[in-house]
């Protein structure tokens, strides 16, 4: 009978590791863009701007249309990166992700929430 109970519990948890069922390691998460800081001293092409996701999911999205935002499991390093028209000069992202300039390194362990801003350069 003992036999038989252990075989039952591993068989369970190699279901629940083969079929990717949320746990320590195989955890979902939601990486989302909430925060968004335009500044244009010029005219400028606001629809321009785009936030790719480089790493294998390679999906884009224009913030100022549509909601940002992505589905991770646990432990997958995400690089995004800001692009826009060329008037648009200086950026930096916020929140979960502090960086200068376009790109957004971070490793998904939690919901992570992001805040980016977007200038072109002042007169």
């Amino acid at each position: 009978m003992r036999f038989r109970l252990a075989l039952v519990f591993s068989v369970l948890a190699a279901l629940a590791i083969v079929s990717g069922a949320p746990g320590a390691d195989g955890a979902k998460y939601k990486v989302r863009v909430n925060s968004i800081t335009i500044i244009c001293y010029q005219p400028c092409d606001t629809n321009s701007i785009v936030i790719t996701r480089l790493d294998n999911d390679r999906t884009s999205c224009r913030p100022l249309v549509e909601t940002c935002k992505w589905t991770a499991r646990a432990g997958t390093k995400i690089v995004l990166e800001l692009s826009a028209s060329p008037e648009f000069t200086v950026f930096s992202w916020g929140g979960d992700c502090s960086s200068t300039g376009p790109k957004c390194t971070l490793v998904v362990d939690s919901n992570k929430f992001l805040a980016f801003f977007a200038s072109t350069t002042p007169p």
